[in-house]
């Protein structure tokens, strides 16, 4: 049997005569001794025959539903593959947007104070010139109080370092 196995692989290409005339003889050697062999090189040369006169064997009904089924099976799966397979490639995408509006809107929100403040010491300066106008006097004596309050808190001389005014 394990003598059959090499031979049986080359038995289409000894039909065929595509073998070197060394093996074409080994395959004829083996085959005048056994009836296996024989006998599957004879059901192999009828099938070729059957093959190359256009002969065409109709499977029965069960292998069709069957096939159907088991077809429609894969194509249900390989479909589920699909319509998922689209979302991992979309999830870089989708996180690049959603980073860089996330960077907009905090980089506004940073922003906008600044430009707050700037916006509101134009409209407020004016205002505040005003101001300082009207109290200036106010202001001018707030600093004459201060400058007070300096000396006094300044050490003077003694009552006996004290000069007399001569005049």
């Amino acid at each position: 049997m394990k003598r059959c196995d090499q031979y049986r692989d080359r038995f289409a290409a000894y039909l065929y005569g595509e073998l070197p005339s060394a093996e074409d003889l080994e395959i004829l050697e083996h085959l005048s001794g056994c009836d296996a062999c024989t006998e599957a090189v004879e059901r192999l040369r009828n099938w070729m025959e059957k093959i190359r006169q256009g002969f065409r064997v109709e499977a029965p009904s069960e292998f069709w539903n069957t096939y159907r089924r088991r077809l429609r099976g894969r194509l249900a799966e390989k479909w589920e593959r699909k319509r998922f397979s689209w979302r991992p490639a979309l999830l870089v995408p989708v996180a690049l947007v959603l980073s860089a509006g996330a960077l907009f809107l905090l980089r506004e929100q940073f922003d906008s104070p600044r430009r707050f403040s700037e916006s509101r010491r134009q409209e407020t300066v004016p205002g505040e010139i005003l101001d300082v106008a009207l109290n200036l006097e106010v202001l001018e004596q707030l600093s004459m109080l201060e400058r007070m309050d300096e000396l006094e808190e300044t050490p003077g001389p003694s009552e006996g370092e004290r000069r007399t005014d001569p005049r």
